[in-house]
């Protein structure tokens, strides 16, 4: 990663379908945000997935009230970053008495990156009466308002340990994320772009890899005390990917072969967690795309049908009249 720009790789990341579907997931799932920690002069900043810059947390804010707290913020970050470089996917315990996961992304030699951490947003200890007497007594030594930090500890999200192992999938899949991205930018800054097919992805990623990053979280996700939990992540996924961009070319076997499952195995579990077959819910939203786009009229009818995943324009008439019961000139015609 240190051969290209930060700031392109950062912005290749706020566009990346997959980076969304990771930071919802990690919303939905887990209660936690994805950030990622860049350094910037002497400090390390956190961003937001969209490239904005992180609002502190209310705690956080309570606790850089101090000179002395500012800076042990600052040392953390630091030492956060550093640990997850050279020790991999951590949890870690702050210099306030809360809890991150962070973990380092890859460059594009293969190696980690000290450019780019993956982390969690805050959260407290799953015992919180326990985490509140350790943040007490780093409170205590900051000089700070411990009415105020106690006020702002309730508030941070508690974290099961099925919520916690979510978490850490999450945050692992998402650094992967980075890994690829960056790859497909330096072998593109390398060779001149192919003319893009229909189907492709943004940042020149091989479909296979993006499904085999993403599904990884729903892989590594125990079933212990979450009945359910692995295919819910799975079906969740796979329905953000194919939301994003319904023109990629998805098969039941190869998001099958991503996730490690048997093509029967991942569709028993899309209907399963969705009440309706993954063909239905990729035509469906490939339909919901092709709307929208016969509203530009500069694309014919079979430009659209290519760039929605209907390569054949009599196969794109049939399944647009199944849904709507017209044709896309049809529908076109009648806006």
């Amino acid at each position: 990663m240190e051969s290209l720009s930060t700031d392109h790789v950062m912005a290749a990341v706020s566009r990346s379908p997959l980076i969304a579907a990771v930071e919802k997931a990690a919303h939905d799932l887990a209660g936690i945000r994805i950030l990622f920690m860049l350094r910037q002069n002497d400090d390390i900043v956190k961003l937001s997935p969209d490239g904005s810059e992180m609002d502190l947390p209310a705690f956080c804010r309570a606790l850089r009230a101090s000179h002395t707290g500012m800076r042990g913020c600052a040392t953390c970050r630091a030492l956060v970053a550093f640990g997850a470089c050279y020790r991999g996917l951590t949890e870690y315990c702050c210099h306030g008495g809360i809890h991150v996961i962070a973990a380092a992304a890859l460059n594009t030699s293969g190696e980690t990156s000290r450019s780019i951490v993956v982390s969690s947003s805050a959260f407290a200890a799953e015992d919180r009466e326990a985490g509140w007497n350790a943040v007490l007594a780093h409170g205590t030594q900051e000089g700070v308002s411990l009415r105020e930090l106690r006020q702002a500890y309730g508030k941070l999200p508690l974290l099961t340990p099925a919520n916690l192992a979510v978490a850490k999938a999450l945050v692992q899949v998402a650094a992967a994320a980075v890994g690829e991205i960056t790859r497909g930018l330096a072998t593109a800054a390398l060779a001149a772009p192919p003319s893009k097919a229909p189907g492709d992805t943004a940042d020149g990623i091989d479909l296979q890899q993006r499904l085999t990053a993403a599904l990884f979280v729903a892989r590594d996700v125990p079933d212990t005390g979450t009945v359910g939990r692995r295919g819910a992540v799975l079906a969740e996924l796979v329905k953000e990917l194919v939301t994003q961009d319904p023109g990629i070319p998805f098969t039941v076997a190869k998001i099958a072969a991503a996730a490690r499952v048997t093509p029967n195995h991942f569709s028993m579990l899309f209907r399963k967690h969705t009440g309706g077959t993954f063909q239905e819910f990729l035509t469906d939203r490939r339909i919901t795309q092709a709307k929208l786009l016969l509203r530009d009229l500069s694309l014919n009818v079979a430009d659209v049908g290519q760039r929605v995943g209907f390569p054949d324009a009599g196969y794109f008439a049939r399944r647009f009249r199944e849904r709507t019961g017209m044709t896309p000139s049809q529908w076109r015609a009648a806006l």
